[in-house]
């Protein structure tokens, strides 16, 4: 619902903040299925992951799978992960609020014009300093 809620919007960076505990439940989609669509409708993911952190973990394949599969959608999308304390989701929110409005834009005219997906590499250069590049790697032409 969300990725269709982007494709309504206006501008051409998209973000979409996912609060989720990670586990599969009631899916309808394939987990390459939803990375596919987020990144045809260009949109940055930041996952949320709200666990209970118990000690020892109730189901502790369940929860490594699911903390997985959020780190899985973020990376595909050039966004991040995090798995806060109940406490501190406020303060996550706040740095995912401050890491989308200080990004910037890149563009360019591919000489191939025909409708598929293309792969982008973006580096930089080798004496910069202290600098993560964090982008999709992929991107649909339609």
């Amino acid at each position: 619902m969300g990725l269709e809620a982007l494709g309504r919007a206006r501008r051409r960076h998209r973000a979409l903040v996912l609060l989720s505990d990670g586990q599969d439940t009631r899916s309808r989609a394939a987990l390459a299925d939803v990375q596919a669509e987020a990144l045809a409708r260009r949109a940055t993911l930041y996952t949320v992951g709200i666990t209970l952190d118990l000690s020892p973990p109730i189901y502790p394949e369940a929860d490594r799978k699911g903390r997985e599969i959020l780190r899985q959608l973020a990376a595909a999308t050039g966004g991040l992960a995090f798995f806060p304390k109940p406490d501190d989701i406020s303060g996550v929110l706040d740095w995912i609020n401050t890491d989308v409005n200080g990004q910037y834009t890149l563009g360019y005219y591919a000489a191939d014009k025909s409708p598929g997906w293309r792969s982008i590499r973006v580096e930089l250069a080798p004496n910069t300093r202290r600098r993560r590049l964090r982008y999709q790697e992929r991107y649909l032409r339609r």
